[in-house]
C-alpha cells in the first residue's frame, strides 16, 4: 500500500482501538531530527484526541451538568428573593 515512500514514518502498534492494529504517522521533513520519544508522545496525544469517548460517556455531559447547576442556582436565588420580598 505504501509504494516509494521517501519520508520518516512513525508506527504506533496496537493503538487502543477495536478496529485498527497499527497507525502510521508521516513525520514532516522539518521535524525528522526530533527525538523518537518526543514524536511518540505527540502521536499518542493526537490519538487520544481523536479517539471516541469510552462506552457509557456522553461527550459534553459535564458541560450540560455545569450549565444545569448554574440554572438551578439562579432559579433558587430568584425564588429566595421572591420569598424574602413577599415577607417584607
Amino acid at each position: 500500500m505504501l509504494k516509494g515512500v521517501n519520508r520518516m514514518v512513525l508506527e504506533i502498534p496496537r493503538p487502543e482501538s477495536a478496529y485498527f492494529e497499527s497507525v502510521l504517522f508521516f513525520v514532516k521533513p522539518e521535524h525528522a531530527g526530533t527525538p523518537p520519544d518526543t514524536l511518540r508522545k505527540k502521536a499518542a496525544s493526537l490519538l487520544r484526541d481523536v479517539s471516541p469517548a469510552p462506552a457509557g460517556r456522553v461527550p459534553g455531559a459535564n458541560r450540560l451538568l455545569k450549565i444545569g447547576s448554574y440554572l438551578l442556582a439562579a432559579l433558587l436565588g430568584a425564588l429566595a428573593a421572591g420569598i424574602a420580598g413577599g415577607l417584607f
